[in-house]
């Protein structure tokens, strides 16, 4: 067979995304040929092919020799054996179905054809998990004793959950996390690791969410080996403290750092820590971590006003720090930081996480050094921000504790310019803050810009807001754009608006001299920033990140906060 016609039953979001990469020739050896959905308007944009309202007239009357299954859980069955019976191929949207009996069903009809059926389990093409999967498999890592999957990136909004009648309902869906957004990582998990002889789970229904399925797991699953996994997932987390402290563990582990202590005075947070990392002790008190000999780097998200101590206590006993941001929220925390970075040697490292721990702008950064976009003259960053008030801790909304807009989100727009444009000081020449529309939140800042001008006369423009509205299907659009004089990058970081793939973020789009080009870099880059950090903290060295750059970007934030203009 030379090309597959191919047929697609459901029209909606992910149905509309495979028909149009279709029909944008993205599928080899692939036409669309016919596509059916009882709303007409969503067949108007696929004209070229056959439109059909109903399954029965589709299956007796389209010229098709496979058809894609993207309707709602509960049909996937019925519409599956149907499609096999008339002699067709079959690829189901994930779930393949919604209960056991009836993926049996949906299997032993697959059984009694010649043809081909399979699950809409893309992600196995991804090259990050062919590579793990062939690590895996050739013994090279050795027999695996422990895995940890923690998937709380899959946030959805109240808003996502009543956009169809369908969604988050036992009747119409068939449960939640575990079956509309997790099997992709379930089915990743089995195929790389193989099937758990044993599984229990704690599963939460409704906890983040008004509905009736769980929007909330964790699972534990023995292996006959002797291999334990612990899997989480959550559509209730936007970025939090907890969200970073996790991401700075994740990235120093899988750089081969060994985690040892976790403190908190909170007991409720020290457990969902340990969840996702239940090898890690608990310490009874800080002094237990600072008295630890064994331990070279503490890693810490602790309130923003109480950083700045905590980081010189830890230096004070000899450990290096790294914090997330913003590191400081007064002057005089930085200058007493510098103080003890001079006299100990110690490290004060920073988690500017929107650089560091994303794709895109790692992979940015190895474009500039390549001069792919000659000198940065400019750098323009967008940080919308989710605010999800009920959420947040009181100190959230107390200006003294948390330092300001520019302090806090802000940090990560200006240690992005400095670093891009590769300069080593800067002036704040404008910065506004306002309340635009949380009156109620007297202290709060939700809306913040500042233009700066760098030693090497780049220029930047940056928007920090807590404005991201409902709708959009993560906790905010950032973006970055970098001018060069032979060229120009933009990120899309997070998500690419008004299209749904299996890849939501990390899209990075490079325009110079040699044409236009786009790249989807989840999972293709890496986050070399930490693997750097533990090799500097052993070796004395600065690979992953300056201290003076660090200090630096912390240092203008705070010069832009005490210099902004309070416009409402």
């Amino acid at each position: 067979m030379e090309c597959v016609k191919l047929g697609i039953i459901g029209i909606g979001t992910m149905g509309s995304v495979h028909a149009q990469n279709i029909m944008e020739g993205k599928i080899a050896r692939c036409k669309l040929t016919a596509v059916c959905d009882p709303k007409p308007e969503r067949l108007k944009p696929f004209s070229s092919a056959d439109a059909f309202h109903s399954v029965e007239d589709f299956l007796r009357s389209s010229e098709t020799d496979a058809v894609l299954i993207a309707t709602p859980h509960y049909s996937h069955t019925t519409i599956g054996i149907q499609v096999l019976e008339s002699g067709r191929h079959l690829l189901v949207e994930k779930p393949i179905s919604v209960h056991k009996a009836d993926a049996e069903r949906l299997i032993a009809a697959h059984r009694r054809s010649d043809q081909v059926f399979a699950g809409m389990f893309n992600q196995r093409t991804d090259p990050f998990f062919l590579k793990l999967r062939q690590l895996v498999k050739s013994g090279e890592l050795g027999a695996i004793r422990r895995v940890g999957w923690t998937i709380a990136n899959w946030f959805r909004t109240e808003a996502y959950y009543q956009s169809s009648d369908w969604r988050a309902t036992c009747a119409g869906e068939g449960g939640g996390v575990l079956l509309n957004q997790c099997p992709h990582n379930l089915d990743l998990f089995q195929w790389i690791f193989g099937m758990p002889a044993t599984v229990r789970a704690s599963c939460h229904f409704g906890r983040y969410h008004d509905i009736e399925v769980e929007d909330d797991v964790t699972a534990y699953l023995e292996y006959s080996d002797g291999m334990t996994v612990v899997f989480t997932a959550s559509t209730g987390e936007a970025p939090g403290t907890n969200r970073l402290v996790y991401g700075q563990c994740n990235g120093l582990i899988e750089a081969g750092g060994e985690l040892c202590w976790v403190f908190d005075p909170d007991t409720h947070k020290v457990e969902r820590f340990r969840k996702a990392f239940p090898q890690t002790e608990v310490a009874q008190s800080l002094d237990q971590v600072l008295g630890d000999p064994g331990i070279h780097l503490i890693a810490a998200a602790a309130v923003p006003s109480e950083r700045g101590p905590l980081g010189t206590r830890v230096m004070q006993a000899g450990k290096h720090y790294f914090t997330d941001k913003p590191p400081f929220t007064e002057l005089s925390q930085l200058e007493e930081a510098r103080r003890l970075v001079a006299e100990t040697g110690k490290k004060y490292m920073v988690y500017y996480s929107e650089r560091l721990h994303v794709e895109c702008a790692v992979f940015a950064g190895q474009l500039i050094d390549q001069g792919r976009i000659g000198r940065v003259i400019q750098v323009l960053g967008l940080g919308p921000h989710r605010l999800s008030a009920e959420e947040r801790p009181a100190w959230f909304f107390e200006r003294a504790r948390y330092g300001g807009i520019l302090c806090d989100i802000g940090s990560h727009q200006i240690e992005q310019f400095l670093f891009y444009s590769g300069a080593s000081d800067a002036t704040v020449t404008s910065a506004r803050v306002a309340n635009f529309g949380h009156k109620q939140y007297p202290e709060l800042e939700d809306f913040g810009d500042a233009t700066l001008v760098a030693d090497n006369g780049a220029v930047s423009y940056f928007r920090v807001d807590w404005f991201t509205p409902d709708g959009l299907r993560t906790w905010g659009d950032g973006r970055t754009f970098i001018l060069g004089t032979d060229g120009y990058i933009e990120m899309r970081k997070y998500i690419d608006v008004g299209r749904q793939g299996q890849v939501e973020g990390d899209h990075l789009f490079l325009v110079n001299k040699q044409g236009e080009q786009h790249f989807e870099l989840y999972g293709k880059v890496g986050f070399p920033f930490f693997g750097r950090l533990i090799q500097d903290c052993l070796n004395a060295t600065e690979t992953a990140m300056t201290q003076a750059h660090a200090f630096k970007a912390a240092e203008l934030c705070l010069k832009a906060q005490t210099v902004a203009q309070r416009i409402e």
